[in-house]
């Protein structure tokens, strides 16, 4: 039987002011992720207030070490539902090793610059640098390659 302590308050709306930042804690919001405060910090300068769907089914999963696969609509946050797991794995290894640590795959340029600005500005306050490398490979038909091999 979980035991809950007793708000302390000196008035009705300070009451209900605790009420609903328990509530709020309680409700699968960022902070119930129990999120380093620097990372925290990055989803609060991003604006995040309240996880999409997509992030607060698949977050809790990728800090716990599972491997997720994920579906989700145009702008519904997929990206921070990577990142910010990301980062606060990271954040536990800073000084512990070197070089490349996470390595993210994206299909188009655009899309790899778009996932660059924001590991950017989501992991500003982390100490992790990020860059972006571009590499362009052209990928040929199968017929014309037959014909090229036979």
């Amino acid at each position: 039987m979980d035991y809950e302590a007793p708000l302390l308050v000196s008035s009705v709306t300070e009451l209900k002011k605790k009420e609903k930042l328990q509530k709020k804690a309680k409700s699968g919001g960022f902070e119930s992720l129990g999120l380093s405060f620097n990372v925290f910090r990055g989803v609060k300068r991003k604006g995040y207030k309240v996880p999409t769907p997509i992030q607060r089914k698949t977050m809790p999963l990728i800090l716990s070490g599972c491997d997720v696969v994920a579906m989700a609509r145009t702008g519904s946050g997929k990206t921070a539902a990577v990142l910010v797991p990301m980062f606060e794995k990271l954040r536990n290894h800073l000084d512990e090793c070197g070089g490349i640590r996470a390595l993210i795959l994206s299909p188009t340029r655009d899309l790899a610059l778009q996932t660059l600005k924001f590991a950017q500005e989501l992991g500003r306050y982390t100490g992790t640098d990020t860059y972006l490398l571009y590499v362009c490979v052209c990928v040929c038909s199968c017929e014309y390659l037959r014909s090229e091999i036979f």
